[in-house]
């Protein structure tokens, strides 16, 4: 319980911090937008009285213009003020006052500056001689210059006022939002709890293999590993079978999986321990899971099949099965990974070497000891697979070799024995369960025959063997 009240915390707080944070840059960025709008609207209404005022000036030059401004103030709004402005500075007109000196000293106001760089200007101030403030606009047209006046009263910063519909919409959006999230916070705390009652079960020896995942991708991975787990867990029931009839084999296969079961867990309690990791580092833990499922997957396959062909070789089909078709399939399989190693191989095995048997085996004997090759015998290197002269007619007698950097002679008896590596190390390195050649002799064993492994005088290692016809 206690991890799921700090995870949908740690997760709801730091949504409500994300959202509130963007919700704010989002509304602040659209209110200056808004009031910007709004106020480019008023200027654009005040610029049309000011082009009116100017055609007026234009029309009757400055000289006489009054007359025709004083009938302009007629259709204007009532409150609007025009003063009209000489290139020196000084008032050539005004709605207002009579002696148009007292407002010279106005032609260093703000908008009027602005003006006169920008061609055009506005400010919110008080103006000369009044306790009021009032909106002005100005623009220069060459040989003067008018400006248009309103007082700043409630109903302009009604009209300046951005709306609130935008802030009002992030407010109705939140809830749906948080219910997104909790809804969300508690399926992955639900596959998170699993996977930790999952964990806490297997460290006490009873692992619970009915746990219920929701359909997300973390519960995903929870089935899969709570799956391959208790498929490993058979695999493990095998091995005690083994066990008793005096069989070393669980030993070593309890070494074997040993690392990909505790990396496994590793990444799971890291996981469960830290929800909040970053996504790429989930997905680099997850990744790295799948790895060790994947070679655990393989090392259950291979139990599997040995278990069959070693207990239970009356249930494998028999048919009729063309060697070289085999071997051709092997190679096509093996293409890409040939062609990365730079391994040539060669099927000199004629067609129509047809004997009745298992076509999973022979396809099993071919594909590891290819495999081998590909691993272990180095790159820019050729392999072959071929009959061997012989007088036998109830056995095939093959050759699979390739020309790569063979075995040390000490290795060759044990390189059929399961698990065994010549070179431990390397060889975990470059992946494979260690049943591979075990599956070969145990498939050779089940058609009859009989397999060898022999260095080669020219270099790389050689595997001689024999199927019943």
């Amino acid at each position: 319980m206690k991890l799921k009240q700090t995870y949908r915390q740690k997760l709801l707080f730091n949504f409500l911090v994300l959202f509130f944070a963007f919700a704010g840059v989002i509304a602040f960025v659209q209110y200056q937008r808004e009031r910007t709008y709004k106020r480019d609207m008023l200027e654009t209404q005040l610029e049309a009285w000011t082009d009116a005022a100017a055609r007026a000036v234009r029309l009757n030059g400055l000289e006489n213009d009054s007359a025709s401004l004083a009938r302009l103030e007629f259709i204007m709004p009532k409150a609007m003020r025009i003063t009209v402005f000489t290139t020196e500075g000084h008032a050539h007109y005004d709605t207002y006052l009579n002696d148009y000196s007292l407002l010279d000293e106005s032609f260093n106001a703000e908008e009027m500056v602005e003006a006169r760089k920008e061609g055009k200007g506005s400010s919110i101030r008080y103006p000369l001689r009044n306790d009021k403030i009032h909106y002005f606009f100005a623009k220069n047209y060459d040989t003067f210059y008018v400006r248009t006046t309103l007082p700043y009263d409630s109903d302009l910063k009604h009209l300046l006022k951005a709306d609130n519909y935008f802030s009002l919409f992030l407010f109705l959006l939140f809830p749906f939002v948080l219910v997104s999230v909790i809804y969300t916070s508690n399926r992955t705390n639900k596959s998170l709890q699993g996977l930790r009652r999952f964990v806490e079960g297997a460290n006490n020896g009873e692992p619970d293999y009915d746990i219920e995942f929701p359909e997300t991708d973390l519960g995903e991975v929870g089935h899969h590993i709570v799956k391959k787990y208790k498929e490993l867990d058979e695999a493990h029931e095998l091995l005690k079978q083994e066990k008793e009839r005096g069989d070393g084999m669980a030993r070593n296969v309890t070494h074997e999986v040993r690392t990909p079961v505790a990396s496994v867990r590793g990444y799971i309690e890291t996981l469960l321990q830290y929800p909040d990791l970053p996504k790429e580092k989930r997905e680099h833990f997850l990744e790295r899971a799948e790895k060790q499922i994947v070679r655990l997957t393989d090392l259950i396959d291979d139990l599997a099949l040995i278990s069959k062909t070693k207990d239970a070789p009356q249930m494998l089909q028999r048919e009729e099965v063309d060697l070289h078709a085999v071997a051709a399939d092997v190679e096509e399989e093996m293409r890409d990974r040939l062609k990365e190693n730079n391994v040539e191989c060669v099927n000199l095995l004629p067609e129509g070497t047809t004997l009745i048997g298992n076509y999973t085996l022979l396809h099993a004997i071919f594909k590891n000891l290819a495999e081998n090759t590909v691993r272990y015998a180095g790159r820019n290197i050729s392999c072959c697979a071929m009959l061997l002269p012989s007088d036998d007619d109830a056995y095939y007698h093959l050759s699979i070799y390739d020309t790569g950097v063979g075995v040390a002679e000490e290795h060759l008896p044990k390189m059929f024995d399961r698990f065994f590596r010549p070179d431990k190390g390397r060889s975990q390195a470059l992946g494979g369960t260690g049943l591979g050649l075990s599956i070969v002799k145990y498939a050779v064993l089940f058609h009859g025959g009989t397999i060898e492994a022999r260095n080669r005088e020219g270099g790389g290692l050689e595997y001689r063997f024999t199927l019943k016809r």
